[in-house]
């Protein structure tokens, strides 16, 4: 018997499609899923340095514990495996413009061929890539190695030490914040890098507040599984692994909107709102 054929109550139409970034951030979530996760495992290829490095030196120093070994010696291992992680961050900021350059066509509800275009964004952006990743990897090395080097050897001093800690905190915070916007603008203009970061400190500042709500989202979660105990450094991995492309989906969701405030509106008005249906009337 042939199955009936269920009909809608009502036809598509233009109001079914997403109004905000909100909207459009679950409606993309919901129906690109698969491309997400596809994105997520393109990126986990230039993350792959940096898990490596942190495998090795957690073991080298699990082990050195084990031995008894002196805060000296201890610090000294920590300090080798963050200035290799140097390195390493930079790949990966590098990888990041491919992911940045899909979560921006889905954020456009533009199609996209995923493998294709990540590494044409490569292609053309490594060179903005390598600069961001040296920047944010030495901000990112500076607060590790200060914020270790404070907690071994100035404990006797808590309240410096507390400041020291809390200004690379922001630090850190900071410059992820201008990662993101700055890689956004990568694959959206084609300004030179100086104005890009000019523009990306600039925004950073202003857009603060609902900026760092969303770093404690991605990756304020994988930094603090990372940080915690091995067990959920693992978590973090892997959630890195398969979901990285959903944090960078919402920041460049976010991102439009920053850049519309305070890019678009006056000079490229034909991006403002771009991705959102506009309400009838």
């Amino acid at each position: 018997m042939r199955k009936k054929e269920k009909i809608p109550a009502a036809d598509f139409s233009s109001q079914d499609l997403p109004h905000t970034r909100w909207k459009l951030f679950k409606d993309v979530l919901f129906h690109q899923f698969g491309t997400l996760v596809q994105t997520s495992l393109l990126n986990a290829l230039f993350a792959l340095p940096l898990i490596t490095d942190y495998l090795v030196f957690s073991f080298l120093i699990g082990a050195a514990e084990l031995n008894k070994a002196t805060s000296q010696e201890l610090f000294a291992l920590y300090f080798y495996g963050c200035l290799i992680g140097f390195i390493c961050l930079v790949i990966l900021v590098i990888g990041l413009t491919g992911g940045m350059e899909i979560a921006k066509k889905l954020s456009y509800e533009e199609g996209v061929i995923t493998t294709a275009s990540f590494f044409l964004s490569l292609k053309e952006n490594w060179k903005e890539g390598l600069v961001m990743g040296i920047l944010f990897g030495l901000i990112y090395t500076l607060g590790e190695i200060g914020s270790v080097y404070l907690l071994i050897f100035a404990s006797s001093q808590p309240i410096l030490a507390g400041i020291g800690i809390g200004a690379l905190i922001f630090l850190v915070i900071l410059i992820t914040i201008v990662l993101h916007l700055y890689l956004l603008q990568t694959v959206i203009y084609q300004n030179k890098i100086r104005y890009a970061l000019k523009n990306s400190f600039i925004m950073s500042f202003l857009s603060f507040l609902f900026s760092f709500l969303l770093f404690l989202f991605f990756p304020g979660i994988f930094i603090a599984l990372m940080a915690i105990n091995n067990i959920t450094a693992y978590i973090g991995m892997g959630l890195f692994l398969l979901f990285s492309e959903i944090g960078l989906l919402a920041w460049a969701v976010y991102g439009n909107r920053v850049l519309d405030k305070y890019i678009n509106t006056e000079h490229y008005p034909e991006l403002v709102d771009k991705g959102l249906t506009k309400k009838e009337g």
